[in-house]
C-alpha cells in the first residue's frame, strides 16, 4: 500500500507539472502573438497618421481650388454683367435706329 501512495503523489506531482509548462508554454506563446499584434497596431496607426496628413492636405488643396473657383465665379459674373450692358446699349441703338430717333448717349 505504501507504493501505491507514492505513486498517487508521483502521479500528481507529474501531471501538476505537466499542467504548469503548458501554463507556461501557452502563456509565453500568447505574450508573443500579443507583442507582434501590438506591433502591427502600431504600424497601422503610423499609416493612419500618414493618411490623416495626407487627407489634411488634400483638403488645403481643395480649400485653394474652391477659392480660386469662387474668384473665376466672380470674374464670370462681372463679364456676363459686362455683356448684359452691352446688349442692352445695343438693342437702344437698334430701336432708335429704327424708329429714327438719335441714339442714346451710353454715359446714361
Amino acid at each position: 500500500m505504501a507504493d501505491n501512495s507514492w505513486m498517487n503523489v508521483a502521479i500528481k506531482a507529474s501531471l501538476i507539472t505537466g499542467g504548469f509548462a503548458l501554463y507556461i508554454f501557452v502563456e509565453s506563446g500568447t505574450r508573443d502573438r500579443l507583442s507582434r499584434l501590438e506591433n502591427k497596431i502600431d504600424r497601422v496607426e503610423t499609416r493612419l497618421g500618414r493618411v490623416e496628413t495626407r487627407l489634411g492636405r488634400v483638403e488645403t488643396r481643395l480649400d485653394r481650388v474652391e477659392t480660386r473657383i469662387d474668384r473665376v465665379e466672380t470674374k464670370v459674373d462681372r463679364v456676363e454683367t459686362k455683356v448684359d450692358e452691352v446688349r442692352g446699349y445695343l438693342k437702344i441703338n437698334a430701336d432708335a435706329a429704327k424708329n429714327g430717333t438719335p441714339a442714346a448717349d451710353g454715359k446714361e
